[in-house]
């Protein structure tokens, strides 16, 4: 009876109109945007920036968003040029943390 409410006239598994849900059957809705959006190397990305690139960069910089193998960082305009000197290194160390070659 609790996964198939013919009472109603509908069949499959039973609907939750009012009062509490399960956490499991709200979570997908509620995910599917977000993962739609971002990628799980870009995720991971965002959660470890200060152990990958070091807490000095990660200071001055943010990850924004992993396109295709394009990182977005935003930054001030003279941390840019620097980063601009190191930018092999950090998609070296990026690519090894995340294993694989996500950045390129």
């Amino acid at each position: 009876m609790a996964d198939d409410d013919t009472r109603n006239g509908m069949e499959g598994q039973a609907r939750f109109v009012y009062g509490p849900r399960p956490l499991g059957a709200v979570l997908p809705i509620v995910t599917k945007p977000a993962y739609r959006k971002h990628n799980a190397a870009s995720a991971q990305i965002v959660t470890d920036w200060e152990v990958i690139v070091g807490p000095k960069v990660a200071g001055m910089t943010v990850p924004r968003r992993l396109d295709r193998g394009v990182l977005t960082i935003a930054c001030a305009g003279p941390v840019a040029m620097d980063l601009h000197y190191v930018g092999v290194e950090l998609i070296g160390r990026i690519n090894t943390h995340l294993g694989g070659q996500p950045v390129h």
